[in-house]
């Protein structure tokens, strides 16, 4: 599934869904794994901007590359 990926003021943002809150997911770019997490209720995974899980998701992002999520098996 893809996600959104949003920034704010310290974070950035990707939303997996609500129904995935609580549950492990993992975040691909273009298939290969970048991170794995566990989104708060709302569905919502923050990173802090400066961070190197960040820097990742910007890289992926600024090559094109699609940002999608499974859930962690």
């Amino acid at each position: 599934n893809v996600i959104e990926v949003k920034e704010t003021g310290k974070n950035l943002l990707l939303f997996v869904g609500r129904e995935h809150g609580g549950r492990e997911v993992v975040i691909c770019a273009d298939g290969k794994e970048l991170l794995s997490a566990s989104p708060d209720k709302k569905g919502e995974i923050r990173i802090k901007n400066r961070s190197k899980l960040a820097r990742k998701v910007y890289e992926a992002l600024d090559s094109g590359k699609t940002i999608t999520q499974r859930l962690r098996t």
